[in-house]
């Protein structure tokens, strides 16, 4: 079995990010979850986020007080998927948002 910083997911370990494209139906969710399971396997950390529902329960948290336990739940994965950039939508939670997750 492989561990963390092995040559299986090297971008993991060097904490890279990688943005899949292409159009609808394309599979880029079944490929983003192979990824996942693969890192999962290898014994990293991951978190699968659809970004609508993301920046709802972050709006939420803002709200009832769980925003610094959430965030830090998204820090703190090794491999973070975020799902559906397109039907996320511009909402004031979700800029606040991309500005520290893109720092990651």
């Amino acid at each position: 079995m492989s561990r963390p910083n092995s040559p299986d997911c090297p971008g993991i370990a060097r904490k890279q990010n990688l943005i899949i494209i292409g159009p609808r139906g394309v599979g880029k969710s079944w490929l983003a979850c192979a990824l996942g399971q693969k890192a999962c396997r290898d014994d990293y950390s991951v978190l699968y986020k659809r970004l609508p529902r993301m920046f709802a329960e972050l709006e939420l948290g803002r709200a009832d007080g769980r925003y610094p336990r959430l965030f830090r739940a998204l820090t703190k994965a090794n491999l973070l998927i975020l799902d559906d950039w397109g039907a996320a939508g511009r909402t004031r939670t979700s800029q606040a948002t991309k500005s520290p997750l893109s720092g990651r």
